[in-house]
């Protein structure tokens, strides 16, 4: 009995010691960071006597430092000293102590001998460094771990040197210490990546990425043999965007260890999502070259015509012609490839282009049924033939034949994505033939939908008919907005823009004319035409700032300055906007990081 009292006893004696000690600590740091360095003092001193870390023993200097009692400083870091004599932090310690007194060369002579007697552990010489480091005196720290490194030769400091010179702005010295240590170790490549990450998002003038792209070219000059330089390259060209320079690099690796164009795909499938089209169409070509022995040769094939087929959609000068030309190249890419499973995207495509573009959709209908039996397809490569074909029949007019086939897919696919699509074009379908009330229904069931695009399309269009349908009678502003969407929809954009048009001169005054706005500036996008879209958002911020659709303008606004017209000082005006007028909006996140990241403040 007596000694479970004892015990207890002893447990909280102990964690009233604990707590008491994490109260000096918080104390200690809040005296300290408000400049209060006689309390700061006392408790660092304490503290430090208590655990003896050696980074207590600093900021105790620091503050006898501040408030000028160097006797006592000097007398506390020599009594350290004679009990560890050969412990450079308390030298280096006794330095800043002269240093303080304005004796720079007693000071110096103290630096000297810390640096130049330092051992070889790892552990010292980043202690040492950390106080200079601490006071800033960069240059110190540096020339601490370079000794370190003629002593210590299984251990060269890259990332710790490379910290300094990040911290210095000697960001040339920083890159050649990060490309040395991928030289020497090939695994650190994902932890330089994540260190670099930060310079090379921010480097808005270009600065950097030149700095460490020239110091990754100079050393793989002098070890061309060194794959993972070639690596770093691409990395930092697809950070930048710049697909068709991380190509000659991915070229470079595939040739070097014969990868039969694998990466080469994989590069071309990046520079396509981001609409590099000639970076993508150089990528899926050097597989073609290479030929039917490369695994990949089918998936090249397929993704080239992919590329052609996007470059004509959003190229509206595009001719017929070139749309036939693209037919008959698709014609003989299937009757090289044959006519299976693996092919039906591309069969998708030419559909699309035959029914939207030649006035071929019993032609294109036709293919998609023949594509949808095939044996073996995948269910949902088997809905995306009928997503297709629905699309096809409403274009035709054939309104219930289209509504049936979404039906099915939406009834066949209710859990997945695909499914939650077939229902919003089902209920835009019902939009467009002027069944609001239907089409809002359905359209509010999406607005959970697991696809985020699908349910912000969801909630934008059934806030549109909301907003825009005051009661039964007036509705011919609504009519006239759905047939402008079916129009465009039809790949027919003069002819919407023109239906479009006729809303502002019918009415000048309805609830729609924003709503009407942004569907121009929709149009201006796919177009291409970013200033004219920039006008329509213009009219909407001016105009309609207290409607819902303001701050779409806005942040679209300001995308089109950062991105488009490079105008980051107007873009961050555009986005504070939105943090200040619209904190409820759903681009108030988004719209921060990017006024963050052009002002330039270090994210980590």
């Amino acid at each position: 009995m007596k000694k479970t009292i004892l015990l207890i006893f002893f447990l909280a004696s102990l964690l009233g010691v604990q707590a008491q000690t994490q109260s000096d600590y918080n104390l200690a740091f809040k005296y300290y960071n408000e400049q209060d360095y006689e309390k700061a003092a006392v408790l660092f001193e304490k503290i430090y006597k208590q655990n003896g870390s050696k980074a207590y023993f600093t900021y105790y200097m620091s503050c006898l430092l501040e408030i000028k009692d160097f006797e006592t400083a000097e007398k506390e870091v020599k009594k350290q000293l004679k009990k560890n004599p050969d412990n450079g932090t308390f030298v280096i310690e006794l330095g800043y102590v002269y240093k303080k007194q304005g004796l720079t060369e007693k000071a110096e002579a103290q630096f000297n001998q810390a640096i130049e007697n330092i051992g070889a552990q790892k552990y010292n010489a980043m202690e040492m460094a950390n106080i200079f480091i601490q006071r800033r005196d960069y240059q110190l720290a540096e020339r601490t771990y370079l000794k370190a490194r003629e002593k210590t030769p299984d251990y060269t400091f890259r990332y710790e040197l490379a910290n300094i010179y990040s911290m210095d702005r000697s960001f040339d010295k920083m890159a050649n210490e990060y490309v040395e240590l991928l030289v020497e170790d090939e695994t650190q490549i994902g932890n330089v990546q994540n260190r670099l990450q930060y310079f090379v998002t921010n480097d808005i003038d270009e600065s950097f990425s030149e700095i460490l792209r020239k110091a990754t070219l100079r050393k793989l000059q002098q070890d061309p043999n060194k794959s993972i330089l070639n690596e770093l390259l691409i990395w930092l060209f697809v950070q930048k965007k710049n697909f068709s320079a991380a190509l000659i690099q991915e070229i470079a690796i595939d040739k070097r260890f014969d990868l039969a164009g694998q990466r080469v795909l994989n590069l071309g499938d990046l520079a396509l999502s981001n609409e590099d089209y000639d970076a993508a169409l150089k990528s899926y070509a050097y597989i073609i070259e290479i030929g039917e022995k490369s695994f990949f040769y089918s998936k090249a094939k397929i993704s080239h015509l992919n590329v052609k087929f996007q470059m004509l959609l959003g190229d509206k000068k595009t001719t017929k012609g070139q749309y036939q030309n693209l037919e008959n190249e698709y014609l003989a890419t299937l009757n090289a490839l044959g006519q299976t499973p693996k092919t039906i995207p591309l069969m998708i495509d030419m559909a699309h282009i035959q029914a939207f573009y030649l006035n071929k959709a019993q032609h294109a209908l036709d293919l998609l049924d023949y594509a949808s039996g095939l044996p073996g397809v995948k269910p949902e490569v088997q809905a995306q033939c009928f997503m297709k074909m629905a699309d096809i029949q409403m274009i035709m007019g054939d309104v219930w034949e289209a509504t049936l086939i979404y039906a099915k897919v939406e009834k066949d696919n209710e859990q997945n994505p695909i499914g939650h699509e077939a229902k919003y074009r089902k209920a835009r379908l019902a939009f467009f033939i002027g069944d609001f009330k239907w089409a809002q229904a359905q359209l509010d069931a999406l607005k959970a939908a697991t696809t985020k695009l699908i349910a912000n399309d969801a909630f934008q269009l059934s806030q549109l008919i909301k907003d825009n349908l005051a009661d039964d009678t007036i509705t011919e502003a609504l009519q006239i907005y759905a047939r402008a969407g079916l129009l465009e929809l039809q790949e027919n954009d003069s002819l919407s823009l023109q239906t479009i048009d006729s809303i502002f001169v019918k009415f000048p005054a309805n609830a729609i004319l924003d709503d009407a706005l942004l569907f121009k500036a929709d149009i201006m996008h796919k177009r291409k035409n970013y200033d004219q879209e920039a006008a329509f958002l213009q009219q909407i911020a001016d105009n309609y700032s207290y409607d819902i659709l303001a701050d779409d303008a806005f942040f679209r606004l300001a995308q089109l300055n950062e991105f488009q017209f490079k105008n980051n000082v107007k873009a961050m005006e555009l986005y504070k906007t939105i943090i200040t007028d619209f904190p409820a909006s759903i681009y108030v996140s988004e719209a921060r990081k990017r006024f963050r990241e052009l002002r330039g403040d270090k994210t980590t």
